[in-house]
Protein backbone atom coordinates (compact mmCIF):
# COMPACT_ATOMS: atom_id res chain seq x y z
CA UNK A 1 0.00 0.00 0.00
CA UNK A 2 3.36 2.61 0.89
CA UNK A 3 4.36 2.00 -2.45
CA UNK A 4 1.44 2.43 -4.13
CA UNK A 5 0.62 5.65 -2.61
CA UNK A 6 4.16 6.98 -3.57
CA UNK A 7 3.73 5.92 -7.31
CA UNK A 8 0.13 8.07 -6.95
CA UNK A 9 1.93 10.65 -5.36
CA UNK A 10 4.94 10.98 -7.77
CA UNK A 11 2.30 10.81 -10.57
CA UNK A 12 0.35 13.92 -9.11
CA UNK A 13 3.40 15.88 -8.56
CA UNK A 14 4.54 15.62 -12.47
CA UNK A 15 1.20 16.42 -13.31
CA UNK A 16 1.14 19.26 -10.78
CA UNK A 17 4.45 20.88 -12.14
CA UNK A 18 3.09 20.37 -16.06
CA UNK A 19 0.08 22.43 -15.32
CA UNK A 20 1.82 24.90 -13.89
CA UNK A 21 4.04 24.72 -16.51
CA UNK A 22 1.45 25.26 -19.29
CA UNK A 23 -0.37 27.63 -17.26
CA UNK A 24 2.91 30.07 -16.80
CA UNK A 25 3.19 29.61 -20.62
CA UNK A 26 -0.26 31.14 -20.83
CA UNK A 27 0.46 34.01 -18.16
CA UNK A 28 3.57 34.83 -20.10
CA UNK A 29 1.45 34.34 -23.63
CA UNK A 30 4.32 32.17 -25.05
CA UNK A 31 1.19 30.40 -27.45
CA UNK A 32 3.85 28.52 -29.67
CA UNK A 33 4.95 27.11 -26.66
CA UNK A 34 1.50 26.30 -25.08
CA UNK A 35 0.55 24.71 -28.27
CA UNK A 36 3.24 22.43 -27.90
CA UNK A 37 2.70 22.04 -23.73
CA UNK A 38 -1.01 21.09 -24.33
CA UNK A 39 -0.50 19.02 -27.33
CA UNK A 40 2.18 16.55 -25.75
CA UNK A 41 -0.41 15.03 -23.02
CA UNK A 42 -3.44 14.90 -25.91
CA UNK A 43 -1.25 12.85 -28.38
CA UNK A 44 -0.10 11.02 -25.53
CA UNK A 45 -3.90 9.72 -24.74
CA UNK A 46 -4.53 9.34 -28.29
CA UNK A 47 -1.75 6.97 -28.82
CA UNK A 48 -2.30 4.92 -25.65
CA UNK A 49 -6.09 4.38 -26.73
CA UNK A 50 -5.22 3.67 -30.26
CA UNK A 51 -2.52 1.12 -28.41
CA UNK A 52 -4.78 -0.07 -26.73
CA UNK A 53 -7.59 -0.37 -29.40
CA UNK A 54 -4.67 -2.41 -31.51
CA UNK A 55 -4.44 -4.55 -28.59
CA UNK A 56 -7.71 -5.56 -27.83
CA UNK A 57 -8.06 -6.25 -31.61
CA UNK A 58 -5.07 -8.65 -31.38
CA UNK A 59 -6.43 -10.42 -28.54
CA UNK A 60 -9.90 -11.20 -29.46
CA UNK A 61 -8.40 -11.82 -33.29
CA UNK A 62 -6.49 -15.14 -31.37
CA UNK A 63 -9.50 -15.70 -29.42
CA UNK A 64 -11.21 -16.33 -32.74
CA UNK A 65 -8.38 -18.28 -34.14
CA UNK A 66 -8.11 -20.16 -31.07
CA UNK A 67 -12.29 -21.63 -31.16
CA UNK A 68 -12.22 -22.58 -35.13
CA UNK A 69 -8.71 -23.44 -35.50
CA UNK A 70 -8.45 -21.19 -38.65
CA UNK A 71 -8.67 -17.31 -39.20
CA UNK A 72 -11.58 -15.51 -38.95
CA UNK A 73 -13.39 -12.07 -39.42
CA UNK A 74 -16.88 -12.26 -37.93
CA UNK A 75 -19.42 -9.33 -39.56
CA UNK A 76 -22.28 -7.51 -38.57
CA UNK A 77 -24.50 -9.74 -36.24
CA UNK A 78 -27.75 -10.90 -38.28
CA UNK A 79 -29.27 -11.02 -34.31
CA UNK A 80 -28.18 -10.21 -31.23
CA UNK A 81 -30.02 -10.12 -28.20
CA UNK A 82 -28.09 -9.10 -24.47
CA UNK A 83 -29.53 -8.70 -21.42
CA UNK A 84 -28.92 -6.65 -18.65
CA UNK A 85 -25.81 -7.78 -16.78
CA UNK A 86 -25.94 -7.83 -12.88
CA UNK A 87 -23.13 -6.69 -11.09
CA UNK A 88 -21.35 -9.81 -10.63
CA UNK A 89 -21.92 -10.82 -14.45
CA UNK A 90 -24.67 -12.51 -14.14
CA UNK A 91 -26.89 -12.99 -17.81
CA UNK A 92 -27.75 -14.05 -21.15
CA UNK A 93 -26.47 -13.28 -24.32
CA UNK A 94 -26.63 -14.38 -28.20
CA UNK A 95 -25.26 -13.24 -31.49
CA UNK A 96 -26.15 -14.87 -34.77
CA UNK A 97 -24.17 -14.23 -37.39
CA UNK A 98 -23.35 -15.33 -41.38
CA UNK A 99 -20.70 -18.37 -41.53
CA UNK A 100 -17.14 -17.25 -42.26
CA UNK A 101 -16.27 -18.84 -45.79
CA UNK A 102 -12.82 -19.86 -43.45
CA UNK A 103 -14.67 -21.49 -40.89
CA UNK A 104 -17.15 -22.98 -43.42
CA UNK A 105 -13.39 -24.43 -45.15
CA UNK A 106 -12.37 -25.43 -42.27
CA UNK A 107 -15.17 -27.71 -41.05
CA UNK A 108 -16.52 -28.85 -44.42
CA UNK A 109 -13.56 -31.53 -43.96
CA UNK A 110 -12.84 -31.70 -40.48
CA UNK A 111 -9.92 -33.91 -38.51
CA UNK A 112 -9.06 -35.16 -35.67
CA UNK A 113 -6.99 -32.49 -34.86
CA UNK A 114 -10.46 -30.26 -34.72
CA UNK A 115 -12.29 -32.60 -32.52
CA UNK A 116 -9.37 -33.29 -29.86
CA UNK A 117 -7.96 -29.83 -29.54
CA UNK A 118 -10.30 -27.32 -30.28
CA UNK A 119 -12.16 -24.93 -28.88
CA UNK A 120 -9.02 -23.48 -26.99
CA UNK A 121 -10.47 -22.12 -23.87
CA UNK A 122 -9.13 -18.25 -23.00
CA UNK A 123 -7.01 -17.95 -19.76
CA UNK A 124 -10.26 -15.97 -18.30
CA UNK A 125 -11.75 -19.53 -18.32
CA UNK A 126 -9.40 -21.35 -16.76
CA UNK A 127 -11.33 -22.86 -13.92
CA UNK A 128 -14.31 -23.67 -16.88
CA UNK A 129 -14.58 -26.93 -18.55
CA UNK A 130 -14.65 -27.63 -22.56
CA UNK A 131 -16.48 -29.98 -24.60
CA UNK A 132 -14.34 -29.95 -27.93
CA UNK A 133 -15.90 -29.93 -31.41
CA UNK A 134 -18.98 -32.43 -32.22
CA UNK A 135 -20.72 -32.72 -35.03
CA UNK A 136 -24.68 -33.56 -34.70
CA UNK A 137 -27.35 -34.63 -33.75
CA UNK A 138 -26.28 -32.96 -30.46
CA UNK A 139 -25.43 -35.38 -27.33
CA UNK A 140 -28.05 -36.49 -25.54
CA UNK A 141 -25.72 -36.76 -22.16
CA UNK A 142 -25.00 -33.11 -22.92
CA UNK A 143 -28.93 -32.64 -23.30
CA UNK A 144 -29.15 -30.20 -19.53
CA UNK A 145 -26.30 -27.90 -21.16
CA UNK A 146 -28.37 -27.20 -24.28
CA UNK A 147 -31.29 -26.48 -21.89
CA UNK A 148 -29.51 -24.33 -19.79
CA UNK A 149 -27.81 -22.22 -22.90
CA UNK A 150 -31.50 -22.08 -24.61
CA UNK A 151 -32.92 -19.96 -21.48
CA UNK A 152 -36.82 -19.81 -21.78
CA UNK A 153 -36.94 -17.01 -19.39
CA UNK A 154 -34.69 -14.88 -22.11
CA UNK A 155 -37.22 -16.48 -24.69
CA UNK A 156 -39.73 -14.86 -23.05
CA UNK A 157 -38.27 -11.65 -22.88
CA UNK A 158 -36.71 -10.64 -26.36
CA UNK A 159 -38.38 -10.59 -29.45
CA UNK A 160 -37.25 -12.99 -32.05
CA UNK A 161 -34.70 -15.34 -29.43
CA UNK A 162 -38.00 -17.98 -29.80
CA UNK A 163 -37.03 -18.02 -33.71
CA UNK A 164 -33.26 -18.28 -33.29
CA UNK A 165 -33.93 -21.19 -30.04
CA UNK A 166 -36.29 -23.26 -32.83
CA UNK A 167 -33.16 -22.94 -35.68
CA UNK A 168 -30.74 -24.04 -33.36
CA UNK A 169 -32.66 -27.12 -32.49
CA UNK A 170 -33.41 -27.88 -36.09
CA UNK A 171 -30.08 -27.37 -36.63
CA UNK A 172 -28.41 -29.72 -34.13
CA UNK A 173 -30.66 -32.59 -35.44
CA UNK A 174 -28.50 -32.42 -38.51
CA UNK A 175 -25.28 -33.91 -39.66
CA UNK A 176 -23.91 -30.49 -40.96
CA UNK A 177 -24.03 -28.75 -38.06
CA UNK A 178 -21.20 -28.91 -35.09
CA UNK A 179 -20.97 -27.72 -31.58
CA UNK A 180 -18.77 -27.04 -28.74
CA UNK A 181 -18.65 -25.04 -25.90
CA UNK A 182 -16.98 -23.87 -22.30
CA UNK A 183 -18.92 -24.31 -19.02
CA UNK A 184 -18.75 -24.01 -15.48
CA UNK A 185 -20.18 -27.08 -13.29
CA UNK A 186 -20.02 -26.76 -9.74
CA UNK A 187 -21.73 -29.67 -9.07
CA UNK A 188 -25.58 -29.43 -8.53
CA UNK A 189 -26.36 -27.02 -11.01
CA UNK A 190 -24.40 -25.54 -14.18
CA UNK A 191 -23.35 -21.83 -13.30
CA UNK A 192 -21.94 -20.85 -17.04
CA UNK A 193 -21.69 -21.55 -20.20
CA UNK A 194 -20.54 -20.72 -23.60
CA UNK A 195 -22.33 -22.53 -26.81
CA UNK A 196 -21.00 -22.19 -30.29
CA UNK A 197 -22.97 -23.43 -33.26
CA UNK A 198 -21.95 -23.51 -36.62
CA UNK A 199 -24.58 -24.36 -38.83
CA UNK A 200 -22.75 -25.30 -42.62
CA UNK A 201 -26.21 -25.67 -44.28
CA UNK A 202 -28.39 -22.83 -43.26
CA UNK A 203 -24.69 -20.61 -43.46
CA UNK A 204 -25.13 -19.78 -39.55
CA UNK A 205 -22.84 -19.15 -36.82
CA UNK A 206 -24.55 -18.87 -33.21
CA UNK A 207 -22.55 -17.71 -30.06
CA UNK A 208 -24.84 -17.93 -26.47
CA UNK A 209 -23.30 -16.94 -23.28
CA UNK A 210 -25.19 -17.64 -19.89
CA UNK A 211 -24.13 -17.22 -16.60
CA UNK A 212 -25.83 -17.48 -13.37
Amino acid sequence: MALLLTILFLIASIWLAYLIWIIRAALKRQWRKLVVLVSIPVVAFGLLCLWGWTSHQSEYARYLDGLFDTKVVLGPAIYSYDSERAFNGDGYSIAVYKLPQSIRDRFTSPDSHLFTEFPKRPDYRSHWKTVFWKQAPFDDSLSRFLEFALSTYDADRAKGLGVQFDAIKTALRKRTTFYALFYNDPGKYIGDIDLFIIDLEADRLYTINHNT
